[in-house]
């Protein structure tokens, strides 16, 4: 298997295509973590296992009733027919068979401090990632923001090689406020070391994990 220090080139793309281990931790763990973490940043949070609502039905109208995989338990958000992985270098997919069963249900109000996914993340790395940056957890799913305004950011699609600092991609991005209700879809891995390892190659990286 593949790690991301160890890319697998193909000539006939522009892209390395890499392979990762996922770690998946103790289910119950996993949540008194997020929870823990979550409470450092709102003024009140809850994190719980509970069975998955059927998602093709508002406010979420994904592709499939759940987004449980049967051997990680994360989530899947759409049907994916095109095998080729050569259709937009900064896609960040999160793959599944769409069958029913428990997931996490997060919630959240009140912030104080760092933002819902940004306290996810760090929760995670101090938890699992901190000691063994190659050990990677991750998430995916959808969430409803039902109150405030978030700012969200967009990616050109032209990689620009000559980002060298946080100044140079703040700029380089396109930055938008959206109003509540929003409802999201998205992933993260627990370790920033994970991104800036794969970021190195400026011709565009597509990363699978098991």
């Amino acid at each position: 298997m593949q790690a991301y220090g160890d890319p697998l080139i193909y000539p006939e793309m522009l892209l390395t295509i890499g392979e990762t281990d996922l770690f998946v931790p103790e289910a119950k763990g996993l949540a008194r973590t997020l929870q823990n973490g979550l409470r450092k940043h709102f003024a009140e949070a809850t994190v719980e296992w509970v069975d998955c609502s059927d998602l093709t039905q508002e406010p979420f109208n994904l592709a499939a009733p759940a987004f449980l995989d049967e051997d990680t338990g994360m989530c899947a958000l759409e049907s994916i027919t095109n095998s080729n992985p050569d259709y937009y270098p900064y896609g960040n997919l999160f793959i599944s068979e769409g069958q029913p069963g428990q997931v996490l249900k997060v919630q959240a109000k009140k912030r104080i401090n760092m933002g819902f996914l940004s306290a996810l993340q760090n929760a995670l790395y101090y938890e699992y990632s901190f000691n063994n940056p190659r050990q990677l957890v991750g998430l995916g799913g959808t969430f409803v923001m039902k109150n405030g305004r978030a700012k969200h950011h967009v990616l050109p699609y032209s990689w620009n090689a000559r980002l060298k600092a946080a100044a140079d991609i703040h700029n380089w991005l396109h930055y938008f406020v959206l109003d509540a209700p929003l409802i999201a879809v998205g992933t993260l891995v627990s370790s920033s070391e994970f991104y800036k390892a794969i970021s190195r190659d400026s011709k565009g990286y597509v990363i699978s994990f098991a």
